[in-house]
């Protein structure tokens, strides 16, 4: 409805002619209608200027930039973002007339310069191209470097001990004592701070730890508490007694009175003796062969042979040993097997004793009828011959000449002959004995 004449109704009514469909006024301001509502697809022709402007209703929901709006529907940052034409992110910083940059806000514009927290920020704010620790030396005034100590510093680029100088104000040599309030000194620590009071190791050092000034055995007679004792210093107070080193001494801690070998029976307990083999001794008080028994544990006779760690017998010492492992046996018969052509014997005697490989050997033979018998007869020796022997003999009945039984390496006969290799003839005796070495 029309609720004011004059220019406003003419306006009303020039604007209802213009517009395609019914147009709401829903109040006045300032004397001027507005409008409600009004489609997206209407117009709306307004006179300015003596000239018609068509408007489409969507040019105003939500009014562009471009007709002095935001482009937006509702409060964000994309509205700032539309009429600020702004794309890039940052510090938003005033260059100029109707010129404004984003990123990083420029140290004259009360920024640092850099987008992310880094040293490099403090450096443009602060001017500083030196390393070290960060002073402020005036107004507006700093430097990087090596703190001073009137600024809390050491005043030294690298740790040492003129660091501790520096802040100490020290110059002399030894171990550093507070004394009071910021009061600090070097030299020898006293007692009474944990030290000796001395500047070198000695004597006196324990002198004065101690408070003592007597001389003799120091000993502990309570907590804190010391006093010397007499010299020599007695059994009872873990001395020995003596004044000079004395077997008096040994009788004194030990207290033993007989002689002998000392022997530790038990806890604190010894004895003075004979030792026994259980102790390492030999259970002897002289000399003799009872002791090589007690040692040894032999009971039998013979020769002492070791035969494994910590085992030995008496007896028979074998071959292997350097003996003869003959125990006093006799002589043993051995088959002869004597020949001579179609001769027959009668084997007096053919005994043999081998010790080791060392055998021993007796022979009597005697041919009974001579047959085809010349001057050569055999006889089988005890064992097979290491090496070439010969056995002296002669012949005992007949022609009383010499004879020789001779044999080669590896023979297992012997051949006798008489010395002028004479035939031997019916009832001749030949006797002979010797030594070879078996196989």
């Amino acid at each position: 409805m029309i609720k004011k004449l004059g220019i406003s109704a003419l306006l009303v009514t020039a604007l209802m002619l213009l517009v395609a469909q019914t147009v709401n006024f829903s109040q006045y301001i300032n004397g001027l209608p507005t409008v409600s509502s009004i489609g997206s697809t209407d117009k709306l022709y307004i006179n300015q200027g003596g000239s018609s402007r068509a408007l489409l209703g969507a040019a105003f929901n939500p009014l562009a930039v471009g007709n002095g709006g935001t482009g937006s529907t509702a409060a964000s940052g994309a509205a700032l973002d539309n009429i600020t034409g702004f794309s890039s992110t940052g510090a938003i910083n005033r260059t100029g007339p109707g010129t404004y940059v984003v990123g990083a806000l420029a140290v004259n514009a009360g920024g640092t310069g850099v987008t992310a927290g880094s040293g490099q920020g403090l450096d443009n704010v602060g001017g500083l191209g030196g390393t070290g620790a960060v002073q402020r030396t005036g107004a507006a005034t700093y430097t990087a470097g090596t703190l001073p100590v009137g600024s809390g510093g050491t005043n030294c680029a690298a740790a040492s001990g003129t660091c501790l100088d520096n802040i100490s104000g020290l110059s002399t040599n030894g171990a550093v004592q507070r004394t009071g309030a910021g009061a600090y000194t070097a030299g020898t620590l006293p007692i009474a701070s944990g030290g000796t009071g001395a500047t070198a190791g000695s004597g006196t050092v324990l002198d004065n730890l101690s408070g003592l000034s007597s001389t003799g055995i120091l000993t502990r007679t309570g907590p804190g508490a010391y006093s010397f004792l007499a010299i020599p210093l007695t059994v009872a107070n873990g001395g020995t007694n003596c004044a000079a080193a004395s077997g008096t001494c040994l009788d004194n801690i030990s207290g033993l009175a007989t002689t002998g070998a000392l022997q530790r029976t038990g806890a604190g307990t010894y004895t003075a003796g004979i030792l026994p083999v259980g102790s390492g001794g030999t259970n002897c008080a002289a000399a003799s062969g009872t002791c090589l028994d007690n040692i040894s544990g032999l009971a039998t006779t013979g020769a002492v042979q070791r035969t494994g760690a910590g085992a030995y017998t008496a007896g028979t010492l074998p071959v292997a040993s350097g003996g003869t492992g003959d125990t006093g046996t006799a002589w043993s018969a051995f088959t002869s097997g004597v020949s001579c052509g179609t001769a027959t014997f009668t084997t007096n005697v053919a005994r043999q004793k081998t010790i080791g490989k060392t055998v021993h050997v007796s022979f009597d033979f005697k041919i009974n009828a001579l047959g085809t018998c010349t001057n050569s007869m055999t006889f089988n020796l005890p064992a097979t011959a290491q090496s070439v022997a010969a056995f002296a003999g002669r012949e005992l009945a007949v022609s009383f000449k010499g004879a020789v039984c001779a044999f080669q390496a590896a023979s297992t006969t012997a051949s006798c002959i008489q010395d002028d290799i004479s035939n031997f003839a019916a009832g001749s005796e030949i006797i002979g004995s010797g030594v070879y070495e078996s196989q």
